[in-house]
């Protein structure tokens, strides 16, 4: 898991979000504003309602994706803290990925 792999899997999920927000036809916005609502009631009475499967979607897809690239990495190695730097290839290993799932354990 490069630096890059972030970016790489962005687009899905940021086309997917973008997808389920446009969901609502415009014809059903500009009703909405014709009647008199504000764009903000607009957005939190039609927008929202409509796009709430497709923004959980998104969420579930990238935890997913995120504990599913660091599983792998808890279970073969990773130390939570070394107070050394590794020297041999079979010694244990820190692993930000880990580190993080590790200090999300410690704040709940």
């Amino acid at each position: 898991m490069g630096p890059t792999n972030p970016l790489r899997i962005k687009g899905g999920y940021v086309n997917l979000l973008y997808d389920h927000i446009r969901r609502p036809n415009r014809r059903t916005r500009l009703c909405w504003l014709a009647s008199g609502a504000t764009r903000f009631q607009t957005i939190l009475k039609v927008v929202l309602p409509n796009a709430t499967g497709g923004i959980l979607t998104g969420v579930i897809l990238a935890v997913s994706r995120g504990a599913g690239e660091v599983a792998p990495i808890i279970f073969t190695g990773a130390a939570n803290f070394l107070p050394y730097l590794p020297t041999d290839l079979r010694d244990m290993y820190m692993h930000l990925g880990y580190h993080v799932y590790a200090l999300s354990k410690e704040s709940s």
